[in-house]
């Protein structure tokens, strides 16, 4: 559990930036993030995309990438609230109050 006063980049590393840093890393594992809203969900996700998808990312990550501008669909789909990685069983999904996960097993789950 982390916990820091409001404004002090609590979603900015650990919602964003930690996804992404670790399907890098890891792309095999699957995560599962969720959020009081399903907007709020969805907006972490596409930031999460749109890192991934960024230049840096290929730069430092140049085996991993999610269907976009260094890999087209394959064995990997993206919508704005699920991608896979290609080539790898790795997945995000992002979840408000009233969507459902059951179905699908994560070994990271993150509660914003």
């Amino acid at each position: 559990m982390i916990q820091a006063p409001p404004q002090h980049g609590k979603s900015e590393l650990v919602s964003r930036r930690f996804p992404a840093y670790v399907l890098g890393n890891y792309p095999h594992l699957s995560l599962i993030a969720c959020s009081y809203g399903a907007s709020l969900a969805f907006d972490l996700s596409c930031d999460v995309q749109t890192i991934m998808d960024g230049e840096p990312y290929h730069r430092l990550f140049p085996t991993v990438a999610i269907p976009g501008q260094y890999a087209v669909r394959g064995s990997a789909t993206r919508k704005i609230d699920d991608f896979g990685i290609v080539g790898h069983n790795g997945f995000y999904r992002a979840a408000g109050v009233d969507d459902a996960v059951t179905g699908k097993s994560a070994e990271i789950l993150l509660v914003e």
